[in-house]
């Protein structure tokens, strides 16, 4: 008798397929005597290992009620097919003497990433991951990189030479050369370092599984306590900087928050149709409500910044209700920034609104200070082209 006919007299057939869980549940809730004439069924074909493992990967919950009768098999085949299909790591430990806890974790958490984490409250299976199995859950997950898992402490050996060409080794923690792995697979060097190596092996792996990858990278968990995935995310969304927490923002001495006008300023100069979605971006990232932890200062340079590159903000800041930007669009180094780009953009028009907008104390300032920096930067152009000549006519 097949599996799933015995599974067909004991539960009733339902319209929707129901989940590996839902059946589990509903096996769980059977009596001894009906768990055991499943369990019987699936040990009468021992030794047909096609059924086995077509069996388990149907139901992986069952290989935790037979395991322990399969001591003279080789079991690792059938619990890598449970794992992958959700089996409990848990529900296989100490079922089989043949069988090391630590090979079972291991191919558990190479199937299931996510496991190294849930294992810092296990530190008794934790300590049996390997180095190996960290760097193929990575790949999967690079979540792990916040594990306290004692294998991403282990030192790696890695080889290359100092400027003077004498060669020498260096050490890393495992977790250093992870996160080296992901800064190369998203900005992968065109003259790659000798010491990057071992890193390099995993970025390809990584480039294999790229899609899920980038998917894990930018969750919150990651953004939030990785430079490398909260500026990766938001040059691949910068509509996420309207939702992007203060504490990603703040990252990397506070740059991050330049993540998106920084890309717009690039993007903007290629192809001049990104200005009203890029000028939304900018928009989302000043209303992120984020933005009210940030100090005076910091909120007034991240402000000029996004009005030297989309100077219509600055009349858009006022209506800004999510935060508060009332004293900084007083602020005359604001102020310059958004004249100077319209200035930049040739738009003599807007430039003439923006002076208009302001009070006549404000407008005089600004245009001061704008020709203050035209004279000083003529003053520096011509000081450079005489230091030029005087250079060449000595030659």
């Amino acid at each position: 008798m097949k599996l799933l006919e015995v599974f067909g007299n004991l539960f009733k057939k339902s319209k929707k397929r129901q989940s590996v869980e839902e059946r589990e549940a509903k096996f769980k809730k059977l009596s001894v005597s009906e768990q055991q004439k499943i369990v019987d069924e699936l040990l009468t074909h021992r030794d047909d290992e096609a059924y086995l493992a077509e069996a388990v990967g149907k139901e992986p919950y069952l290989l935790s009620y037979v395991i322990g009768s399969l001591r003279d098999k080789n079991c690792m085949p059938l619990i890598d097919i449970a794992t992958k299909n959700g089996a409990s790591v848990y529900d296989l430990i100490d079922k089989n003497e043949n069988i090391n806890n630590s090979t079972i974790v291991n191919v558990a958490c190479v199937n299931q990433p996510e496991l190294v984490l849930e294992l810092d409250d296990m530190p008794s299976l934790q300590d049996m991951i390997t180095t190996e199995t960290v760097i193929k859950a990575f790949v999967k997950n690079p979540e792990i990189l916040f594990s306290s898992c004692k294998a991403l402490e282990s030192k790696i050996r890695v080889t290359g030479t100092k400027k003077d060409g004498t060669p020498t080794v260096r050490y890393a923690t495992l977790r250093t050369q992870l996160q080296r792995a992901m800064n190369l697979f998203f900005r992968p060097s065109k003259n790659p370092n000798e010491f990057d190596r071992f890193a390099q092996t995993i970025a390809k792996e990584i480039e294999k599984n790229s899609e899920s990858f980038l998917e894990r990278v930018q969750n919150n968990k990651m953004i939030t306590r990785s430079t490398t995935a909260v500026n990766e995310t938001l040059k691949r969304n910068p509509e996420k900087g309207k939702v992007v927490p203060a504490k990603a923002l703040h990252k990397w001495n506070n740059r991050v928050m330049y993540t998106i006008p920084n890309q717009a300023k690039k993007l903007i100069r290629k192809e001049k149709s990104n200005y009203e979605a890029y000028k939304a971006h900018l928009l989302g990232l000043l209303s992120n409500p984020s933005i009210n932890s940030f100090t005076e200062q910091e909120k007034a340079k991240l402000v000029k910044r996004c009005v030297s590159v989309v100077p219509d903000l600055y009349f858009d800041l006022k209506a800004i209700t999510e935060v508060d930007y009332s004293s900084i669009v007083k602020q005359l180094t604001v102020q310059l920034s958004a004249y100077e780009a319209y200035k930049a953009m040739h738009d003599k028009k807007s430039a003439e609104f923006l002076l208009k907008s302001l009070s006549e104390a404000e407008a005089k300032k600004v245009l001061a200070k704008s020709k203050s920096n035209t004279t000083r930067k003529a003053n520096k152009k011509s000081k450079q082209a005489v230091e030029e000549q005087t250079l060449t006519l000595s030659k």
